[in-house]
């Protein structure tokens, strides 16, 4: 019980672990609550912000095809072309120049196709601005909408630091637990039993020492006792070996040797040490085993496993311990047999209910308002509105319509064929026409390759083909715009509550924890008493085996010691007499008071003397014989 104090004390330290390791968990909130909300409507955004910046890198590359389109500059280049047909018209030589009426014909007849399909360039501008328009914003309004995951965290933050946010809640429910543990490890309980308990060690203490005591007399009626017992013995012994050794049964009584004297004094003087004390004896033997034998039979016994004697004592009384606390003996000493806790050795269940502490504690967690009052939903239908408005503003159909009459037919092997057919009719020509010819073929030369026909083609082409795609892109977007929206507006609580209520558990989890520990704790470890029942044991051994039962070997001892002591005392007087006794046959002459008067009758009797009384035969010694004095 001494541990008590420092077990309670390691208890609310425990406590105090757990709540650090709580706090922290509603300190983080950004990692154990914003986070995880935050990476759930992510997955519902995403796709919607794919799908949109899908649009805006194939809108862009749209954008850059028509930007090529734009720049083609297919008015200068028909201008050019038709410049060049009038110089081909004002050069072209006569047939007298040609040479070959077939070469002039065919250089007449290529001439007219050099601008033929070129046409004059679309005006795009209108379109162009309104796509960099659009693809400038869809950026804002993206990188808007990515900046919506940060909103949560700073809302549940704001939320749940509040005066009523959770982390307060939590802080405050420690607070109250930490001071209910506290409440009951404080408890006097503990402090009255341990008075008890001491009480009881020091007056067991007080009786081993006043033991000492009773040890000290019990050696001393022990050896005065040995010491008379063994003088007897002694004077039994010594008689005996001087009766047997110096007795000599011919001597006469008065004449016999000291030692044979000595020996007969001995055994007597035994036989009246016996008779004088043996009573004395037998009123103690009786006394000692009529109070130890039913003390060994009904106490030391009754103290020994099974306890029987505390079972006796349970049923008419109980062991009160303070506050209230009643407890059986046999209880107590079973449950410290086995080390027990005080809770259930002394029965502390209704005075120390660790129990009824882990319900209280328990509920007032559940009780925690885990309400995050965000208004998250608003937020993101509103920016998601505006994206799906900024995907809606891009108008591809009226670029397709503008680029649908669109053609550019010339292309560089046009004019490749035009000159080679050219090449052909101008080295038939002579003079100053073929030189003219051959200038208007370089610039044609020039014209083909300083334009791109190709790229132009190309950028045509794909805006031609890709506008519909990017239309069908741009539908799909706004509708997993929209598919995002009805997510966010219906999943939304669903998924803060549920990462709420993990909050919740992991916070539970951490409490009942501590909980089960602190219950099992009490239950097993807090006051341990073994201590009680090794002092209890200890104080039945000492009690039993250094008294009752050296009590008990005191009146089994003499008992015996007595039971042989008076056939002892009867040899003894046999012998005394045995070495003093004379033979039969011996004689000694009877005094001169005892002798017979004077005359006897002629039958042998004497006279005056009845014939019925016969005279006193006196005996007679076989060597000296004494004659009476006359």
């Amino acid at each position: 019980m001494d541990m008590v104090d420092n077990q309670l004390a390691f208890i609310v330290t425990q406590y105090d672990v757990f709540s650090n390791t709580t706090v922290g968990e509603v300190d983080d909130l950004r990692n154990s609550l914003g986070n995880p909300i935050q990476s759930d409507l992510r997955a519902i955004v995403t796709p919607a912000i794919d799908k949109v910046t899908s649009l805006e890198s194939s809108t862009a590359t749209y954008r850059d095809n028509l930007q090529i389109y734009e720049n083609s500059q297919l008015d200068q280049l028909d201008s050019d072309l038709a410049t060049l047909k009038v110089d081909f018209d004002a050069d072209f030589p006569n047939d007298g120049a040609c040479g070959s009426s077939a070469a002039c014909m065919s250089l007449r007849s290529s001439i007219p196709a050099l601008n033929s399909g070129v046409g004059t360039t679309t005006d795009l501008t209108a379109a162009l601005a309104a796509t960099n328009t659009w693809l400038g914003s869809h950026g804002v309004y993206v990188a808007s909408y990515n900046s919506l995951f940060d909103d949560p965290l700073e809302q549940i933050m704001n939320s749940a630091f509040t005066n009523n946010g959770i982390a307060a809640s939590v802080r405050d429910t420690l607070n109250s637990a930490k001071s209910t543990v506290e409440d009951q490890t404080n408890s006097n309980v503990f402090t009255e039993i341990r008075t008890s308990i001491v009480n009881a060690q020091t007056s067991s203490e007080t009786f081993l020492n006043d033991l000492q005591y009773y040890d000290y007399i019990r050696w001393a009626v022990g050896i005065a006792l040995s010491v008379f017992l063994l003088f007897i013995c002694l004077c039994f012994f010594v008689g005996i070996l001087l009766g047997f050794f110096c007795g000599n049964k011919e001597e006469l009584p008065t004449k016999r040797r000291s030692a044979s004297n000595v020996g007969g004094i001995l055994l007597m003087s035994g036989v009246g040490l016996i008779f004088m004390f043996s009573w004395l004896l037998m009123i103690l033997v009786t006394l000692t085993f009529l109070v130890g034998a039913p003390v060994e039979r009904y106490l030391c016994q009754g103290l020994t496993e099974p306890y029987d004697g505390l079972r006796l004592v349970d049923d008419f009384a109980t062991l009160n311990l303070g506050s209230g606390i009643n407890s059986t003996l046999n209880g107590l000493i079973v449950s410290c047999e086995n080390n027990s806790a005080a809770i259930d050795a002394i029965g502390l269940g209704s005075s120390f209910d660790l129990a009824a502490v882990r319900a209280d504690v328990d509920q007032s967690f559940q009780d925690i308002n885990y309400d995050v009052n965000v208004n998250l939903a608003t937020v993101f239908k509103l920016n998601n509105q505006q994206l799906r408005d900024a995907v809606d503003a891009l108008g591809m159909n009226s670029i397709l319509t503008v680029l649908s009459g669109v053609t550019v037919e010339a292309t560089p092997q046009n004019y490749a064929s035009v000159i080679t057919s050219m090449n052909t009719a101008i080295t038939q020509l002579s003079g100053t026409a073929q030189t003219s010819m051959m200038a208007h073929r370089d610039e044609l030369s020039r014209l083909a390759g300083t334009h791109d026909h190709v790229a132009w083609n190309s950028a045509l082409q794909y805006c031609k083909t890709n506008g519909p795609l990017i239309e069908a892109n741009r539908t799909t977007a706004v509708a997993t715009c929209q598919t995002a929206d009805d997510q966010i507006v219906s999943q939304l609580d669903p998924i803060v509550n549920t990462h709420v209520q993990a909050l919740n558990t992991t916070v539970t989890g951490h409490v009942n924890t501590y909980l089960d520990w602190l219950v099992l704790e009490g239950e097993n470890n807090l006051g341990n008493c073994r201590l009680i029942y090794e002092m209890f044991t200890a104080l039945v051994t000492v009690s039993c085996s250094y008294i009752i039962n050296f009590w008990n070997a005191f009146w089994f001892s003499l008992g015996w010691a007595l039971f042989f002591v008076i056939p002892c005392a009867i040899l003894a007087m046999k012998l005394a007499k045995f070495y003093r006794r004379m033979d039969e046959t011996d004689h000694v002459e009877p005094p001169a008071h005892l002798m017979m008067p004077i005359g006897m009758n002629g039958n042998g009797n004497f006279d005056g003397i009845p014939m019925d009384e016969k005279p006193l035969k006196i005996p007679r010694a076989k060597t000296n014989k004494v004659t009476p004095e006359p």
